[in-house]
């Protein structure tokens, strides 16, 4: 009799269930169901008070927004074409990236080196809801860009 397989299943069986016990009880605490939701909501590369596009994904280098005239908005129910893109997205994507859709407005202004760019702010009350895309990693926003950027 292999004493070391009992002992673990006597052991073990116990310590699952205290371990799975524990981590409902972490994500209850924190107001999230999933490991999934837990760790978008605590993102430590997004800045959730940011009043600027550029700032609220300040971790993330590589960031892209959906015109309103992109293919994905031409699906019957706007998220079906978003979903789309979210699968494949989380197929060939091997770095972390982030999904989000924020109510923003195009403010035209002066840049540091004289000429004029556009910034977008984030407004809750007014803009328009555009869909965003941040990544982490150049080789990721590449193959993105290529498939679904024009």
């Amino acid at each position: 009799m292999d004493y070391v397989k009992v002992f673990k299943s006597i052991i073990g069986y116990p310590l699952d269930r205290w371990k799975h016990y524990k981590d409902a009880w972490f994500l209850r605490k924190h107001g999230c169901k999933t490991w999934k939701e837990y760790h978008r909501n605590n993102d430590p590369d997004v800045c959730y008070r940011a009043s600027q596009v550029k700032d609220y994904y300040f971790g993330y280098p590589y960031v892209h927004r959906f015109d309103h005239n992109h293919q994905i908005y031409d699906w019957d129910i706007f998220y079906s074409g978003w979903d789309i893109v979210e699968t494949w997205t989380n197929a060939n994507c091997q770095d972390k990236f982030r999904f989000d859709a924020l109510r923003v407005m195009p403010q035209q202004g002066i840049g540091v080196d004289g000429q004029s760019e556009t910034v977008w702010f984030i407004n809750e009350l007014g803009g328009g809801d555009y869909m965003y895309v941040a990544f982490k990693s150049q080789r990721d926003y590449t193959w993105f860009m290529l498939k679904w950027g024009a």
